[in-house]
This record gives C-alpha cells, structure tokens and sequence, in this order.
C-alpha cells in the first residue's frame, strides 16, 4: 500500500501522474518561448517574430486539444504542429544568428522539447515512450530542413536530446513496475481463487460430513442396537427411503421433496422412526425462507426429531414455529430420557455438525436445553432473510 493506493495500482498511477506532470512541462516550456516571441514581435514589429507567435499559438492549440480529447489523431495533429514550429523558429532564430553551433542551444530546441514531452495520446508509458520517439524524429527532420534552408551545418541538439533521455528512463521505468504490478496483481488474484476453492472444499466436506452422519451413521447406529432377528419395518422404511433420496441425485445439493412443505418433510422421516409429532404455530413461515435457509432450517429439524426417536426414549415430540417478521425460531421438545450437553463427546457429530453447523452456516443460532430424566428442548433460529 503507498499513499492509500493498493500496491497493485500504484505504477498504474503513477503513469497518469507522469503524463499529466509533463504535459504541465510542456505548458510552462511553452508558455515562457510563447512570452518572449510576443515581447520581441511588441518591439522589432517583425514579420518573422510575428510568424512565431502565430505557430507557437498553433502549438499550444493543439496541446489543449491533445489534453482534451486525447486519441491517434489529435495527437498526429500535435507533432505536425511542433514539426512546423520547430523549423519556423530554428530558420527565425538561425538567421538572426548565424553560428555554427547555435542549432544545439536551447532557444531553437523549446517547441521540439514540447512534442517530445506531450505528444502521447495515452498515459501508459510503454506507448508514451514510442510517441516521444516519433516527437525527436520530427524535431529532427525539422531541424535538419532549417539548417540546410539557412545554409548551416547540422548539429545535434543536446536540450532536445536530453529531454528524449530523461522521458524514456522514466518511462520504461514506470513500465516495468507497471508490469511487476500486475503480475502482483495476477498473483494476488490467483491467491483469493485458490482460498475460494479450499473454502468451498470445506464446505462441501462439511456437508458431506453431515449427511453420512444424517444417513449412514444413524442406520447403522440402529441396526447396531437392534439385535438379532428380523428387520423393523419402520427402520427398514426409514433406510430405503434414505436411499432413495442419495442415490441418483447431487445429494451434496440441498433438495425439497416435491409437493411436501419443508416441516412436513421433517416430520414424516420421524414418523418412519416410529415418533409421533405435534405441530403447532405458525410451521408455513418456514416455506417463505430463502432457499438455503429453508434446507438447513429442514434438515436440522430432521435430525433434532431423528435423535429424539433414536437417544431419548419418549414417543412424542413437538415442534413449535414463531416468527416475529425478522426472525424465525423453532422450538423442538420432548419430555425424554435428556442428557448432559457438557458429557457429549466431541466426536459425536449429531447436534455439532448435523444442527448447529447448519443453522450457523446461514447465519442462525442454535440453543440446547436438557436435563437428565426430564427431556430436551432445542431451539433453532434463522433470519427471515438469511441468504
């Protein structure tokens, strides 16, 4: 991070300030050639200081154009107009002064400099670096053809030169962490898709975890505790119909039995556990949560009535809906056998995992009560709208 900026965008940044800060370059080199020119046209009266003023305002109008709706072709329009100013003043000033080494000074070099500094049409400093390139070629055919118009040898000129140097070092400069940049960027973004993917793994596990235990480890649980003999026809239903729930289907993906509300679904695979279920409230609440809620929401009450026909001993249990416009609770008591929720193991996968891993995942809570010889009562809430 420098400055607020994240470090990824920095060189990008940085870019655009560099334009703009040569363009500004290029303004105060123009303005200060532009000021002279007037005070000597005011005081000679000359055609010729009159002809630099009248191409150094061209200049400047193309310059604000180029700033304004920067493209290929205002900024074409540019250099031709430094191209034109560059000879018009290197003829104007070689003829007043007629030295062999005058070409390379600074007074003949200010529009070639002014091109070379703002002809770029874009602030990325790998093309701005080509367009000054093409500036110091037009500076230089320019110079060329008026020191051959005023009979003088050519020479190079060293300000335009420098100015060449200077704006290329900081450009490919300015590139290169551009590009570092980006491969920062790059590599930051593939560093977010592989924590997505092991967050998405962990959730998939998770669920799968939970239904192996919601499916499997509960039928073998009870056909552990059964004995010898033939198979319960409410366990056997209770099986087949888990079968076919998993086989044939995404069973990772959270699914409603069609034409069954979610507590109906509920309650019927209790009822195949041979517990009998009390509804009372306001259980059509339910159908109106948000798809995701609606499963996890189905699937902890499940369990909630599974463990209480396989651990508690009673018969009975109820299941009670409120819901007060913002959230949703379920109330889900018997008078069982009860435990001590402090004794459970950790490695039992029912109410961590199966109920309050669901719940907590759309961004409920659950609650446990329960008292050893007097029952249980869990309490699940979800928000209206949990997405």
């Amino acid at each position: 991070m420098s400055i607020g900026i994240p470090r990824e965008q920095v060189a990008e940044v940085f870019g655009r300030a560099l334009t703009v800060s040569m363009r500004w370059g290029a303004y105060a080199a123009l303005g200060a050639a532009w000021t002279m020119a007037l005070l000597s046209a005011l005081l000679s009266g000359e055609p010729g200081a009159w002809a630099s003023v009248g191409v150094l305002t061209g200049l400047a109008a193309t310059l604000a154009l180029v700033v304004a709706r920067p493209s290929v072709w205002t900024s074409v329009l540019h250099l031709v107009a430094g191209g034109i100013a560059t000879y018009v003043v290197a003829v104007l000033v070689l003829a007043d002064f007629p030295l062999p080494d005058f070409a390379s000074t600074l007074m003949v070099a200010v529009p070639w400099i002014v091109i070379i500094l703002s002809g770029t049409p874009r602030p990325r400093s790998a093309v701005a670096a080509w367009w000054a390139l093409l500036a110091y070629l037009v500076g230089l055919v320019s110079l060329a053809t008026a020191t051959t118009a005023v009979g003088l040898p050519w020479s190079l000129n060293v300000p335009a030169t420098v100015a060449l140097g200077l704006v290329l070092t900081v450009r490919v400069y300015d590139a290169r962490n551009l590009r570092s940049g980006r491969r920062e960027a790059a590599g930051l973004h593939r560093a977010q898709r592989r924590v997505r993917e092991i967050e998405i793994r962990r959730e998939f596990e998770s669920r799968a975890t939970e239904r192996l235990h919601d499916t499997a480890l509960n039928h073998l649980l009870a056909l552990g505790g059964r004995g010898s003999g033939p198979l319960d026809p409410a366990l056997r239903s209770a099986i087949l119909h888990d079968l076919e729930l998993i086989v044939g289907r995404d069973w990772s993906e959270e699914a409603r039995e069609p034409g069954r509300s979610v507590l109906q679904s509920a309650v019927s695979i209790a009822q195949r556990h041979g517990l009998d279920v009390r509804v009372s409230g306001t259980p059509e609440a339910i159908d109106r949560l948000h798809p995701e809620a609606m499963a996890a929401l189905r699937d902890a009450i499940t369990q909630c009535l599974v463990n209480v026909a396989d651990h508690s001993g009673a018969h009975e249990a109820e299941v009670s809906v409120a819901t007060d416009g913002a959230e949703l609770t379920v109330a889900v008591v018997d008078d069982g056998s009860g435990f001590d929720p402090d004794a459970v193991p950790e490695d039992r996968l029912g109410i961590r995992a199966s109920v309050r891993g669901r719940i907590e995942r759309v961004g409920g809570e659950v609650q446990l009560w329960s008292t050893p010889g007097v029952g249980t009562t869990v309490l699940l809430a979800v928000p209206e709208h949990a997405r």
